[in-house]
């Protein structure tokens, strides 16, 4: 969830909308529209990584996909990007919570201008963020600076449908760039210099992964 939406909820949590925008029924309602794309995201991710790797999460807010790989594989370690103050407090918090605040770090940044080294990371995942960008090339190119040579890229986002556009009609600003279609998706990641690009269409949603050459 986005600053702005969190800001929405807190001024004004006694609008219906508000209500639905931090309830388990919007949780609900999108497992149902767009496929939980959870378990299907954090499988991909085990298959890449060996169990040692250091990760940098970029707008997977509230922090699943992350901590929960920190949770399976006991030597992963996390960067979370987190520009938000609150955010950046809330995901202290739950990694407290689950017992891995030692292997979970969070920097104050934005998705252009990652404060991590090139090459300091093995794999960047990034969710549901590149559709609220109006031109995601450059942060796509910041993250393949900061993946190290043979280490992957993975974004999920919205698919291009009829359906996925009215949803992003509702909450995107007009100048996102909103939804993709696969072959927009493998352009952009073969643009950006990735390798081993495979794009997996999941109903209204993509997962796309690539490797730095």
């Amino acid at each position: 969830m986005t600053e702005e939406k969190q800001d929405l909820i807190e001024r004004h949590a006694d609008w219906p909308l508000a209500w639905y925008l931090n309830s388990n029924l919007r949780r609900v309602a999108e497992k149902w529209v767009l496929r939980d794309l959870r378990q299907i995201f954090l499988a991909e991710m085990e298959q890449q990584l060996a169990g040692n790797e250091q990760i940098l999460d970029v707008g997977s807010w509230p922090g699943h996909f992350g901590i929960e790989l920190a949770i399976r594989l006991s030597k992963v370690r996390v960067i979370y990007l987190e520009d938000s103050g609150r955010n950046r407090a809330r995901l202290q918090l739950v990694a407290s919570r689950k017992g891995i605040t030692d292997r979970v770090e969070i920097r104050k940044g934005n998705i252009t201008s990652i404060p991590v080294p090139e090459s300091g990371v093995d794999m960047v995942i990034c969710n549901g963020a590149f559709h609220e960008l109006p031109d995601p090339r450059p942060a796509l190119a910041e993250f393949c600076r900061v993946v190290r040579p043979g280490g992957k890229v993975v974004v999920t986002d919205f698919k291009r449908t009829h359906l996925s556009e009215r949803i992003e009609k509702m909450y995107i600003g007009a100048d996102a760039h909103g939804p993709f279609d696969a072959e927009e998706m493998r352009n952009l990641f073969k643009h950006a210099g990735l390798s081993e690009i495979r794009i997996r269409s999941l109903k209204h949603c993509i997962l796309a992964v690539g490797s730095k050459r």
